[in-house]
């Protein structure tokens, strides 16, 4: 198989994941997460879930560098904007799950921020929040959004592309690429 034939599958996955019918909810799942209790979080996030019979994709992440704020959610319900929340406890996910998932209250009142480009009254962009905003995310761009262990997310998002450019090349190609690209 070509990594073009590679490629094409994992956008197909990335794709039908985004376009889903299902919420989805991201954890914040990082050294630093985890030692704020994302794990338990995750749990109760099962736990709630079950409970309402809800069916949901949950995804644990990378760190978005908010260490301050883990253990982070982000819900995504279809045709909303995704929602981060931040400190989040077990005892608040039926809360979350309740006022948002249900009922489609987004809690601006425990909400961080959105990530994208729609928005919520009463909801900051997370990225436009003095911490963040002067961030220009190059080799993290993807933390936060994808699936460490899932190397379709990776290659979905670019990741590799690159390197098979790279293999496509001459050295001395490569090394006109290196100094053009100003590393």
């Amino acid at each position: 198989m070509t990594f073009e034939e590679i490629k094409a599958r994992a956008i197909s996955e990335w794709e039908a994941m985004e376009q889903s019918d299902k919420p989805r909810i991201l954890i914040g799942a990082a050294t630093c997460g985890r030692a704020a209790g994302a794990i338990a979080v995750r749990e109760a996030i099962n736990s709630e879930l079950a409970q309402h019979n809800i069916e949901a994709t949950i995804t644990q992440v990378g760190c978005i560098g908010l260490c301050y704020a883990e253990p982070l959610v982000d819900i995504v319900k279809p045709n909303r904007p995704r929602i981060c929340y931040g400190n989040v406890t077990p005892e608040i996910i039926p809360q979350l799950i309740e006022d948002y998932i249900i009922n489609d209250n987004p809690r601006p009142d425990l909400a961080l921020g959105t990530i994208g480009e729609s928005s919520v009254d009463s909801i900051p962009k997370l990225f436009e929040l003095p911490m963040l905003e002067p961030q220009v995310r190059i080799a993290l761009r993807n933390c936060g959004l994808i699936d460490p262990e899932n190397i379709n997310h990776y290659i979905a998002r670019g990741g590799y592309s690159g390197l098979v450019k790279a293999l496509g090349m001459t050295s001395e190609e490569v090394i006109e690429e290196i100094k053009r690209s100003g590393l």
